[in-house]
């Protein structure tokens, strides 16, 4: 329904001390900071992945060497969507405002659209440990205790990118996590350089994650030893996105991690008059998708 003069009829008069929605500023972009982030000029973007080769096999002599070839692992399909919202105002109640404030309305648009930008960025950690809505290629929750491998069956094994039981972040649970990263092998069974570099908590975890970071000797004892986490470097981010409070996450780089968003139109305002009933409209839309392709160079808890 639009605005209309009488909705606030307090902006027409002067004298009024008006507080706009802009009074309390807004958080820096956090999604960003640890999903993949790419651009796509398709209706959709497709991941295929296959495996590299396996070890060398001794060859006698005068024999052929064992032939092997990379397996496939699955697509994966990321399918853009629209997003969008408008407001609507009579030319009445913008000539007449006072203070702007009609017009500011579209700055609220911008904020609606960072808002839902990071809803969604989020979401795949916060729905990461269910099949709900994502899944990796090989079916699983993005944090499970049994992907294959392979990324086909439990031939070769199963991997984990969760703690056995859920556990809250602690300094022998973030070791483990850490442990975990330089453990990890590709799809044949190789090891591969992996690298935690970004610690994600919620608010009310902060303070804990600045004890286990920050503090030179092991926290929370009167012992002499080194806290070896400080060495890993980790970047901490906090973010009030995460529905959770005390579940963690710990992410490899951006450019390693297989957790994408795709930007099919970035954020696009439109302003019109609409002809008969001279209502001013303003309209924000942008497309996107986002999803999992692979665990990889990720770790979680869901806390205890």
């Amino acid at each position: 329904m639009p605005v209309v003069r009488g909705t606030y009829s307090e902006l027409l008069a002067p004298g009024l001390i008006m507080k706009s929605f802009d009074r309390l500023r807004e958080r820096p972009e956090i999604f960003s900071r640890f999903l993949r982030v790419l651009d796509s000029k398709k209706a959709y973007e497709e991941d295929f992945a296959h495996s590299g080769l396996g070890p060398l096999t001794e060859k006698p002599e005068l024999e052929l060497a064992i032939f092997d070839q990379p397996n496939r692992l699955g697509l994966k399909r990321y399918i853009h969507k629209s997003f969008g919202l408008a407001i609507a105002f009579s030319e009445e109640a913008r000539d007449d405002d006072q203070y702007g404030f009609i017009m500011q309305m579209a700055g609220m648009l911008g904020r609606s659209s960072r808002w839902t930008t990071e809803l969604w960025g989020h979401d795949p950690l916060n729905l990461g440990f269910a099949t709900t809505r994502y899944t990796t290629r090989d079916g699983k929750a993005l944090f499970a205790a049994d992907h294959p491998i392979n990324g086909v069956d439990t031939s070769i094994g199963v991997s984990s990118n969760m703690p056995a039981i859920p556990t809250d972040l602690s300094v022998s649970a973030l070791e483990e996590a850490i442990q975990n990263f330089g453990q990890m092998v590709d799809e044949r069974g190789m090891p591969v350089e992996a690298m935690a570099r970004k610690l994600i908590v919620h608010p009310q975890n902060e303070m804990t994650a600045r004890r286990i970071l920050e503090t030179t000797n092991m926290p929370g004892t009167q012992l002499n030893d080194i806290n070896p986490i400080v060495a890993s470097g980790l970047e901490l981010i906090v973010s009030p996105y995460l529905t959770d409070t005390d579940a963690w996450f710990l992410l490899g780089d951006s450019q390693d991690v297989e957790i994408r968003w795709y930007w099919r139109k970035q954020p696009d305002t439109k302003t019109w008059d609409e002809e008969g009933t001279d209502a001013v409209i303003h309209r924000i839309k942008q497309r996107h998708s986002v999803g999992v392709s692979d665990w990889r160079h990720t770790f979680a808890s869901q806390g205890a």
